[in-house]
């Protein structure tokens, strides 16, 4: 209620947009948005909680696809503009035209990771390469590989051979722990690959590094893979990589939600200490 109606947010924070029947959010209004919020809660920096955090390294390593996964990357991207250029679907709030959306947005993330899985097994896969050569330059450290995609694993597992272990969500509880413990305790165990079943609630800090097979699809996803690795305790910084395919949907996943997270903490920035809250 103190933001008002829904109807007069959107006039005062949002403006029009021709792909949104309720516009996009305006950022010179975030300031003004952030003092409205401010009494209402306590956002406090991890950091801040828990200054004995190892420190968190960053890298991006763009991947370059072939020219025969650019091929099939851009037929699948001229697929999606005709389905929206259609007649009689001039909104992207159509359910027809969402769910055409969701399942080529899906094919482009998948083509990026491996062709193999839109039933292209004669390409080039790019970003497992890219993979395989990333990891031999690691020695002796332990890695957390993360994708969103249960069947990119079997590929990704073939790549790095019988030194990876997987979590998937069709893994048992105690297969689950068993795993764990077998990439603390084995020397010779380097990688652990894991989907979203991986990214809650482990504790997986003998890995010096993260990578990211695919970008996650919100910062908060990004953040509890990075947490795995990154916990309390640790002294050695944790360096996160992420592969991203040049000039593709996951460039443009990055740069969401890097946006996302800029808005985030423009309208409810990180709060001070807690007294001066009192």
């Amino acid at each position: 209620r103190s933001l008002g109606s829904w109807y007069s947010f959107c006039a005062t924070y949002m403006t029009a947009d021709k792909f949104s029947m309720f516009g996009v959010i305006r950022k010179d209004r975030l300031p003004h948005l952030a003092a409205r919020l401010r009494p209402f809660y306590l956002r406090r920096e991890r950091e801040a909680l828990l200054p004995d955090l190892p420190d968190l390294m960053e890298e991006i390593v763009p991947v370059e696809l072939s020219e025969q996964e650019r091929k099939l990357y851009d037929q699948l991207v001229m697929d999606i503009l005709l389905e929206v250029e259609k007649p009689r679907i001039d909104r992207i709030e159509n359910p027809q035209n969402v769910g055409m959306g969701i399942v080529k947005f899906m094919k482009l993330r998948q083509l990026c990771v491996d062709p193999r899985l839109l039933g292209s097994g004669n390409l080039q896969h790019s970003k497992l390469d890219a993979l395989k050569e990333f990891v031999s330059t690691l020695g002796t450290a332990k890695s957390l590989i993360f994708t969103e995609f249960a069947s990119a694993v079997p590929a990704i597992m073939e790549v790095l051979g019988d030194k990876a272990v997987e979590i998937t969500g069709a893994t048992s509880h105690a297969e689950r722990n068993r795993i764990v413990q077998k990439f603390h305790a084995d020397k010779e165990c380097k990688y652990l690959v894991g989907t979203k079943a991986v990214e809650m609630a482990l504790n997986l800090q003998a890995a010096d590094f993260v990578i990211h097979m695919d970008p996650p699809l919100t910062y908060a996803s990004y953040d509890q893979r990075c947490s795995r690795a990154r916990r309390q305790g640790r002294e050695d910084k944790v360096v996160s990589v992420r592969l991203i395919a040049r000039a593709s949907i996951e460039e443009k996943i990055y740069r969401m939600i890097e946006g996302k997270r800029e808005i985030s903490l423009a309208a409810m920035p990180y709060t001070e200490l807690i007294k001066e809250l009192i």
